[in-house]
């Protein structure tokens, strides 16, 4: 167990975190009348959004009982900062899934980002039939080399990738102005990012 030394002519602590200094638990004999031991008492931290609230930790003394107990406060952000942490998060989730790839005829194709120029860079060339079709990509995992068997299934498989893309932005992009509307914290605490 542990104790925090409080001088009562002070009227704060004065040590933290010390162990008894008697064996017996008792505070010693030549303890000085102004102090007194007071066991600590740590309070749980409650599940909180850390996107728009803090905790905050403050102390509470009790001298008839002889406890201090640290509380833990939740606190709102200032909106500024809360709408940024909203903001960047949904980012984040947005990268999230795009980076999660996309899926056509049944298979998974990478979207990272060398894998977007790769399929952006297919577009004229494919286009202009510099390069012929059938033509093959790798799937997400490199497992299967699949066949985009002539133009349309090209056009299709390219639709889709800058498809879900686009759908993810947007998507972002619709939950980012729901979020700059909000005027409190808690408004904005309550909007949920579903994707």
């Amino acid at each position: 167990m542990l104790y925090t030394l409080y001088s009562k002519s002070f009227g704060s602590a004065i040590d933290r975190h010390r162990t008894m200094p008697t064996t017996d638990g008792q505070p010693p004999a030549t303890l000085e009348d102004n102090l007194v031991f007071l066991l600590e008492i740590e309070e749980p931290e409650p599940s909180y959004d850390p996107l728009t609230h803090k905790i905050s930790r403050e102390w509470e003394y009790d001298l008839q009982a002889k406890t201090a107990t640290h509380k833990c406060n939740v606190v709102e952000l200032a909106l500024t900062t809360a709408l940024r942490n909203k903001l960047a998060a949904v980012d984040a989730r947005t990268r999230e899934l795009i980076a999660a790839g996309f899926t056509y005829d049944g298979h998974l194709f990478s979207l990272s980002e060398q894998a977007q120029m790769n399929i952006v860079g297919l577009k004229t060339p494919i286009d202009k039939g510099w390069i012929s079709v059938p033509h093959s990509v790798s799937t997400n995992d490199d497992s299967v080399e699949y066949a985009l068997a002539d133009a349309t299934v090209y056009e299709e498989w390219y639709a889709t990738a800058v498809g879900t893309i686009k759908a993810h932005y947007d998507s972002g992009r619709t939950l980012k102005k729901t979020m700059s509307a909000c005027t409190t914290v808690a408004e904005l605490a309550a909007v949920e990012d579903p994707r």
